[in-house]
C-alpha cells in the first residue's frame, strides 16, 4: 500500500498519535477521539479536493496519520491511468526477463500441457528426473510374443494314425463349418446365392435307399460276430457311399454296437459330429476297415450316445434282435423330434419286429437290405476278426477268458 507523504508544516509531533498501540491515560481518551474525528474530516476534505484537482496530490501532516476508526481502510491516493499502465508493463518486462535468463537443467525437466494449436501452455503437470537410468525405463515398454501355431499333417492312415489325428477334429469342425457356411451364401463374384437356411432344408442323406432330410446324421451299425459272410463289408461300403455324397456343410457320426458302443474313430473317438470334408471322408473310409467284430448285440449305449448328439436323423442297421433293452427304451412314449430309420440285413423275424417297432415309434421307416456279392467275396478273401473275449481295443465289455461249457 502506498502511504501519503507528510508535509513538514512545523507543527509539533505527537509521539502518542503515531503509536496507536501505545498506552494512554483514561482522561485523554475523549480528547484523542475528537482529534481523530477532526483528522477524518480533514482527510475527507483532502480527498474531495484531490478529485476536483487531479494534478495535486494531497499530503497530510507528519503527525496526521489516518486511522481506521469505523472499519474503513486507509486512504490511498488515485494514480493516473498512464502511470498504472506503465507500472504493469514494467512488471511484465521484469518477469519476462527473469524467464528468459532461467535455463532448465538436464535433471529438472517439466511436462507442459499445451492448447490444441500448440502455442499456449495451459498447465504444468509434473516434473521428470532425467537422471534416472534409461535401462530402467526400457522395462516400461510392452513386449508381445507371437503365438505358436501347429499344423496337423495328413499322411497314410493306419489305426494308430487315426487315433492321433481325430483329437484335432473338434477345432476343425468349427473352422471348416464357418468357411463352408460363407461359401454357401456367396458365390465367387460376391453375389448372394441360395440362403443357408433354404439350402439346409434341401440337404439329404440316403442310407440303403432310406432318405432323410437335414444337416446332421448319425449311423448306428451292428458289428456283432454274426455280421460276417459279407454283411459287415456291405454295411461299410454303403457307409462310404452315403458319406461321400454329403456336402461339406453336412455332419456325420458313426457308432458300432456289439458287446458295447464303439464311437467314431475308436479307440480315440471324435468328441462331436464332424463335417463331411474330403479329409474326414477319407479318415472314415480307412477307419471302417480296421473295425473288428465282437460277441453280443447290445445297442443301448450306442443309442444313448446317438441321441445325445442331437442329429437331424438316426439310422440303425442290424442283422438280428437286440440282446438288451434297446427296443423298450426306444419305443416308450417320448417327445423326441429326431426320426429313426431302421434297416435289417438278412434279419430274422424277431429282429425284424424290433426294428419295425422302433421305426414306427420314432417317425421313421423300416427297410430290408441284402448282402452284395462283392462283399461276400471280400469277406472270403479278408475275413474280419471275431472277438469272444476282451482284447486291447475290441471286446472291451467281454470277459477276459471264454466261459467254460
Amino acid at each position: 500500500m502506498i502511504q501519503p507523504l507528510p508535509l513538514d508544516d512545523g507543527a509539533p509531533h505527537d509521539p502518542s498519535a503515531r503509536q496507536p498501540g501505545g498506552e494512554s491515560a483514561p482522561g485523554e481518551l475523549d480528547t484523542r477521539i475528537q482529534e481523530l474525528e477532526k483528522q477524518k474530516q480533514e482527510l475527507e476534505a483532502q480527498r474531495a479536493a484531490a478529485q476536483n484537482t487531479p494534478q495535486e496530490t494531497p499530503f497530510g501532516t507528519e503527525d496526521e496519520e489516518p486511522a481506521d476508526v469505523e472499519g474503513r481502510s486507509f486512504g490511498i491516493p488515485q494514480l493516473p491511468a498512464w502511470a498504472i499502465s506503465l507500472l504493469v508493463h514494467l512488471a511484465l518486462l521484469l518477469v519476462l526477463g527473469l524467464i528468459t535468463l532461467v535455463t532448465p537443467s538436464v535433471t529438472d525437466f517439466a511436462i507442459i500441457v499445451v492448447s490444441e494449436d500448440g502455442k499456449e501452455p495451459l498447465e504444468q503437470i509434473a516434473e521428470i528426473d532425467l537422471s534416472v537410468d534409461l535401462e530402467e525405463m526400457e522395462d516400461l515398454s510392452p513386449t508381445f510374443e507371437a503365438p505358436s501355431i501347429s499344423e496337423s499333417k495328413i499322411s497314410d492312415v493306419t489305426l494308430d494314425d487315426i487315433a492321433a489325428e481325430v483329437s484335432d477334429i473338434g477345432p476343425q469342425v468349427i473352422v471348416q463349418d464357418s468357411v463352408s457356411q460363407i461359401d454357401a451364401i456367396f458365390s465367387e463374384d460376391g453375389t448372394a446365392k441360395q440362403s443357408l437356411s433354404d439350402k439346409v432344408g434341401e440337404m439329404t442323406a440316403s442310407f440303403f435307399g432310406s432318405k432323410s432330410y437335414g444337416k446332421r446324421f448319425v449311423f448306428v451299425v451292428d458289428n456283432s460276430n454274426s455280421m460276417g459272410r459279407g454283411r459287415f463289408y456291405t454295411a461299410a461300403d454303403e457307409l462310404v457311399k452315403t458319406v461321400e455324397k454329403m456336402e461339406k456343410d453336412q455332419h456325420f457320426y458313426v457308432i458300432f454296437f456289439s458287446d458295447t458302443a464303439y464311437p467314431l474313430f475308436w479307440p480315440t473317438p471324435a468328441r462331436e459330429m464332424i463335417p463331411a470334408t474330403p479329409k474326414n471322408k477319407e479318415l472314415l473310409r480307412r477307419w471302417l476297415y480296421t473295425v473288428q467284430l465282437c460277441f453280443k448285440t447290445r445297442g443301448s449305449e450306442a443309442m444313448k450316445l446317438a441321441l445325445s448328439l442331437q442329429p437331424d436323423a438316426i439310422y440303425i442297421l442290424g442283422d438280428g434282435a437286440f440282446t438288451d433293452d434297446t427296443t423298450n427304451q426306444l419305443t416308450l412314449p417320448h417327445d423326441r423330434p429326431t426320426p429313426i430309420f431302421t434297416l435289417g440285413m438278412q434279419v430274422d423275424e424277431k429282429g425284424k419286429g424290433q426294428l419295425n417297432r422302433i421305426a414306427k415309434a420314432n417317425h421313421g421307416t423300416y427297410r430290408l437290405v441284402t448282402v452284395t456279392p462283392q462283399a461276400v467275396q471280400a469277406a472270403l478273401q479278408s475275413p474280419i476278426k471275431k472277438n469272444r473275449t476282451r482284447g486291447p481295443v475290441w471286446g472291451r465289455a467281454l470277459p477276459l477268458k471264454p466261459k467254460k461249457k
